[in-house]
Order: structure tokens, then C-alpha cells, then sequence
């Protein structure tokens, strides 16, 4: 009677006051943190597995090239050394790992392929190669070929029957080594696929942007392989060729090209031919085996390729037309989907993880210094005021945006060799400079409207006392290390991670990255603790009558330098079917892939950074915490050059 007096809901009842108390509760939202997470690994990892069905191994070997490289090794239980299996090498893109080759590991093992999912050198946990120097003979043809001699040895595998498979420079990569195969006393590849990069079409001119149509030599240097492009419409990189008239094709024009009509008629100079089709399928014999040629299609850009399911229907019929399936299912069949699925919502789980880690720290007696005092709310501001805030977000999204074309093109001209990754290099600048313009608008602000209307920056958490200052960095550290605990005990039960495309990946890494990740740190944390003074402390004023409203727009407006960038780049490029930097270089298209991450890594920050600046007045808990994260994501992802 007296737990009902004092409003207990009885045994097995749970009022709405309960459950929202429970929700407020960080201990208890830690807890489906973790619950989110253990379900996105056990999820991720029964789909990579095939339910149990694949025998999933993690590599690290000497290759003959002399280097250690990483891999995932899937083996179907049909895969026996009586019943030989076909395999496939999959390979990633510049600046990416194996575990970016999901839908082709997954569908592929689930038909009864042996797969062998690759980190080429300089990337993942495989050894790193002197800047320029992939390309040697002596490197492997960049690992792949080491990994096709891999397969070659192992006695379930049937060696007559080893495909290739690579997206963007890994497609590159997949090129080279058919010419180390060519020159192969036994060659080992019957099958070849290319996504997003052109084929070799001549001996010379290896890269297709070089390739002058008005100057032609075709060759067919693939030989009586099987041979598959798939040319995205809307590629960023590739599909172009100088015309005789001196203009550039666009890659939507990709199949009316000559060399794309010299690929589908086996290296013949295509004047006179019949024009031939895309998605049609063209079949010669060459030293008495009817070899095939086909160029795939799709209206998609180049980084959505190893996401689509259209592309990955073509690569299942390809193989499974090429080196027939052990278990045969229709290309439509597909279950990677899921994987990605479990993957996200471990995206959610550990950042839910983030959050609340901090949350409960600050209710110890060591952190709790930290709690503020009394509620952060917004500040009123005055017409001039919202001068101010209107007039910095405008001019930082339009310095963001102008800013970054100019540091891409200049990082490339200096780089030291010490700052040995490009991404994080080009992203790292592009931070610091955008952090230091922020600070100047602050400093602008605070001068001539902000400290005569009031603002106290020791109140606004901007100056912290010396017991809070070592604190605050303590705890912003701590989270970090715990989230990627979380990370690594997942990696090594499960071996999967939690990503979100390319966009957030929190992955384990060696480590050898952990001097890289310190290199470029500082950059982010200039950054992210400046934007953090901006969005909580000059830019937290009452707009309407709800407080989510400004938090919705301070998302908007620190990522808006990434959208205009994004929307003037793709409109351009769907009305005219080539980027603005092409008419300099059309490598410089690649440039507009490097800000995805950005596009979603700001709008979280900036939700984070509100959400524990409230519990805490202090702007440099979640900043500190979430630029690490950042810089950990890009520097354990991306290529790596071994400093000499």
C-alpha cells in the first residue's frame, strides 16, 4: 500500500512518467547502446557468414612481392579439394578498404565462390609503398596479382576458373595485373571485371584520360579473357577521352566512344564496325576459346557503384556467365543490403554509446565538476544581433565552399612527405583554415556587438578554470577510447565494424595508424572546437518558440558550404555531362568525392555538441571527443604512403 501511495505502478506495469524517466537515464540509454551495437555486429556478421554456411578468415601474409598484406578469405562448405571451387579476387578504391567490397564478397561466397577481399597495399592493414611506386612491377600489380598467386595455391580453389574484380583504382590495379599475367609463364585470370575505370585499350596509353582519339593504336590487351566494364553515366573520374575536335566526351557519352567500340570488338580499330550496345554481350574466339566483352551502363556516379544493387546484378550475371556458380542464384537474389542495415544502426548504437559515456561521467564525483549549474538556454538577441548571426553563417558557408577548390589544388602542390595521407591532409587544411576564418568572425563579433550586449564568455563556457580545463580533455578522451573499445571487441567477436557507407565508418585499425591519427589531430581539434564556440555560445539565440529550432539551423548552416559545393558540382554536371574542373583536368573531378564525409560528420557534431553543451556549459567536452573520432575515421581508412 505504501508503494502505491508513493505512485509505484504495481508489478509488471510501467507508467509513461517511468519510461520517460528511464529514457533521461544515461546509465540505462548506455545500456541499448550497447545492446544496438552487439545486435548490428551479430546482424552484420550472420549475413557476411552466410548464416554460418561460409567459413570467414581473417589474412595477413608475406606475398611474393615482399610485403604483408591483410585480407578476408570466404570459403563456401561446397569448396573442397574434390570439388574445387571458381574464385574471384575483390578490390577496393583509392582510399578505401576491403570491407567497401560487401556486395561482391557476400553474393558471390553465397553462390560458391571462394572470394578473397583484399586491402591493397597502403591501405587498410596491409604494408604501406612509397609514394608512386604502387604501380612497379615488383609490388604485385598493387597486391591484386599477389592475391590472385594466393588463390592459385590453395587446393580447393579451381585454378582454371580465378576472376578479377576491382572498383576505381582497384579496377586500375585489376588492369595491371593482367599484364603481369600476360607476361606469367601460366596465366591464372580467365575473368575480369573493371567498375569505374576504363580497360587498358592499348599497351601504351595506360589511363584512358590520356587517350587521344585523333592518335589511336588499339590493341586487345586482354587477350581470351572474359572481359566487363562498368562505366557509371555520372562518373567523377573516368569514361572521358580527348576527341579529334579536341573537346572532352562525357561519360554519358561513355558507349558511343571509339574506345569504348574498340573494347567491344576485341581491341579492333572501330572504324567502319557496326556500332555496338551497351548491356549486350559480345562473344569471339581467341586461341580457340570464345572470349567475352560487355559494358555495363548505370546512371549512377562513381562512389555509388559498389552500392548499387543494379551494379551488383551485373556482377553476379557476369561471374555466374563467365565461371559458373557452384550454387547458382538469380542476380536479383541479394542480402548484402542487410548487412549495411546492421552496419547503420551500429552507426546509431555507438554514437548513442558516445554520448552517454560522457553523460554518466559527469555524474561522478571526479567529472561532475563539469555539470553545469544551471540550465544553458538560449540568448535573446536584438535586430543587430541577428545581423550578426545571419551575416556570419552566410559568409562561412560561402567561405567553405569557395575555399575548398582552392586548398585541394594547393595541397597537391605542397604536401611533406611526413604528412603522409592525402584525404586527412586535404580535409586537415581545409579544417584549420575554415576553423581560424570562424574565429576571426568571432573575434569580430564579440567586439563590436556581442561583449557590450552582455555576453560573458566564463559564464558561456568559452574560459574554463585550470581543474576544468585538464578535465574537460580527460573526458573527451576517455569517450573516444571507450567507443572504439566498443569498436575493436566487436571487430574481434564478429569481425565486422559500424559504417554508414563511406561516410561515417568506426572500424579497428593496427597500431601503426596511431601515429598518423596524432599527425593530423590538431587540425580537427582547431576546428571542431571553434565551430563548437560558434554554434553553443554566439549562435545558441532564440528563434521561434522552440529551442530545436536553432539546432536544426545551425545543422544546416555548417553544412551548407558542403551543399552549395555539392549542388553546384552535380547541377552543372547533369545539364552539361561534365564537372566544372574539366575543362582544366578531369582529374580534378575527383576532388568533389573527398567532402561527402563532411556532409554528414558536421550536422552530427553540431547535434552532439549542442546536446552535451546543455548538460554541461562547457563547448569543449563533445568537440575535443568528436574531432578525434574524425580523424581516427579518415586516417584509418585512407591510403597511407611509408614515409622513406
Amino acid at each position: 500500500m505504501l508503494l502505491k501511495k508513493k505512485g509505484y505502478p504495481g508489478p509488471g506495469k510501467t507508467t509513461i512518467k517511468s519510461r520517460a524517466i528511464l529514457v533521461k537515464n544515461p546509465v540505462f540509454m548506455l545500456a541499448i547502446a550497447l545492446l544496438i551495437c552487439a545486435i548490428s555486429a551479430l546482424g552484420a556478421s550472420l549475413v557476411k557468414s552466410g548464416g554460418g554456411l561460409l567459413t570467414v578468415k581473417q589474412l595477413k601474409w608475406e606475398t611474393p612481392s615482399g610485403y604483408m598484406q591483410s585480407a578476408q578469405l570466404f570459403i563456401p562448405k561446397t569448396a573442397t579439394k574434390e570439388t574445387p571451387a571458381p574464385a574471384v579476387v575483390v578490390v577496393h578504391g583509392w582510399g578505401n578498404s576491403g570491407e567497401t567490397q560487401t556486395p561482391n564478397y557476400v553474393e558471390l561466397s553465397r553462390r560458391g565462390y571462394v572470394v578473397l577481399a583484399i586491402d591493397m597495399y597502403g591501405h587498410g592493414d596491409s604494408d604501406n609503398l612509397p609514394a608512386n611506386t604502387w604501380w612497379d612491377d615488383g609490388n604485385g600489380a598493387n597486391g591484386v596479382y599477389d592475391g590472385v598467386k594466393l588463390l592459385a595455391t590453395l587446393p580447393y580453389v579451381d585454378i582454371s576458373q580465378i576472376g578479377i574484380e576491382g572498383h576505381s583504382n582497384g579496377a586500375y590495379s585489376c588492369n595491371r595485373a593482367v599484364l603481369l599475367d600476360n607476361e606469367a609463364d601460366k596465366p591464372l585470370i580467365s575473368s575480369v571485371l573493371l567498375e569505374c575505370n576504363d580497360a587498358f585499350y592499348t599497351k601504351d596509353i595506360l589511363y584512358a584520360q590520356y587517350f587521344d582519339e585523333s592518335n589511336a593504336n588499339y590493341e586487345n590487351v586482354y587477350g581470351g579473357r572474359n572481359v566487363a566494364i562498368v562505366a557509371a553515366k555520372y562518373d567523377e573520374a573516368f569514361h572521358r577521352i580527348r576527341l579529334s575536335d579536341g573537346t572532352i566526351s562525357a561519360p554519358r557519352d561513355f558507349i558511343n566512344t571509339s574506345p569504348a567500340q574498340s573494347f567491344l570488338n576485341f581491341g579492333k580499330n572501330p572504324i567502319g564496325l557496326e556500332k555496338r550496345n551497351s548491356y549486350s554481350i559480345y562473344t569471339e574466339n581467341i586461341d580457340g576459346e570464345d572470349a567475352i566483352r560487355v559494358i555495363y551502363n548505370p546512371s549512377i556516379i562513381h562512389g555509388w557503384a559498389y552500392m548499387s544493387t543494379r551494379v551488383t546484378y551485373d556482377f553476379i550475371s557476369f561471374f555466374q556467365k563467365t565461371m559458373p556458380a557452384p550454387n547458382p542464384i538469380a542476380g536479383g537474389n541479394q542480402i548484402w543490403p542487410w548487412k549495411i542495415f546492421f552496419e547503420a544502426i551500429g552507426v546509431i548504437g555507438i554514437l548513442l554509446f558516445l554520448v552517454n559515456f560522457i553523460l554518466v561521467l559527469l555524474e561522478t564525483r571526479f567529472f561532475g565538476v563539469l555539470k553545469a549549474q544551471k540550465p544553458v538556454l538560449p540568448t535573446e538577441v536584438n535586430r543587430k544581433g541577428k545581423a550578426w548571426l545571419w551575416g556570419g553563417l552566410t559568409i562561412n558557408a560561402l567561405f567553405s565552399a569557395i575555399s575548398f577548390p582552392i586548398v585541394w589544388i594547393a595541397a597537391q602542390v605542397f604536401q611533406p612527405s611526413w604528412f603522409n595521407q592525402w584525404h586527412p591532409w586535404v580535409l586537415g587544411w581545409w579544417s584549420l583554415i575554415n576553423g581560424l576564418f570562424t574565429l576571426l568572425i568571432l573575434f569580430l563579433n564579440y567586439r563590436r556587438y556581442a561583449k557590450v550586449n552582455g555576453l560573458n564568455l566564463r559564464e558561456r563556457g568559452v574560459i574554463l578554470s585550470r581543474d576544468k580545463i585538464w578535465k574537460t580533455i580527460l573526458l573527451g578522451i576517455l569517450a573516444v577510447f571507450s567507443t572504439y573499445f566498443v569498436v575493436f571487441v566487436a571487430n574481434y567477436f564478429f569481425t565486422t565494424d559500424f559504417r554508414l557507407w563511406d561516410l561515417l565508418t568506426f572500424k579497428s585499425f593496427d597500431a601503426v595508424k596511431i601515429p598518423e591519427i596524432l599527425k593530423f589531430t590538431p587540425f580537427f581539434v582547431i576546428f571542431y572546437i571553434i565551430n563548437s564556440i560558434a554554434m553553443n555560445v554566439f549562435n545558441y539565440v532564440k528563434i521561434g518558440k522552440k529551442e530545436w529550432i536553432n539546432t536544426l539551423l545551425m545543422c544546416i548552416c555548417n553544412t551548407l558550404g558542403v551543399i552549395i559545393l555539392l549542388v553546384v558540382f552535380y547541377s552543372y554536371f547533369l545539364n552539361t555531362g561534365l564537372l566544372p574542373t574539366d575543362c582544366l583536368s578531369w582529374g580534378l573531378g575527383t576532388m568533389i568525392m573527398w567532402v561527402y564525409p563532411m556532409a554528414a560528420t558536421l550536422p552530427i557534431a553540431t547535434v552532439i555538441n549542442r546536446f552535451i553543451y546543455k548538460k554541461t556549459c562547457n563547448p569543449y567536452i563533445s568537440s575535443i571527443a568528436f574531432s578525434l573520432i574524425v580523424a581516427i575515421m579518415i586516417c584509418t581508412t585512407t591510403l597511407t604512403y611509408l614515409i622513406k
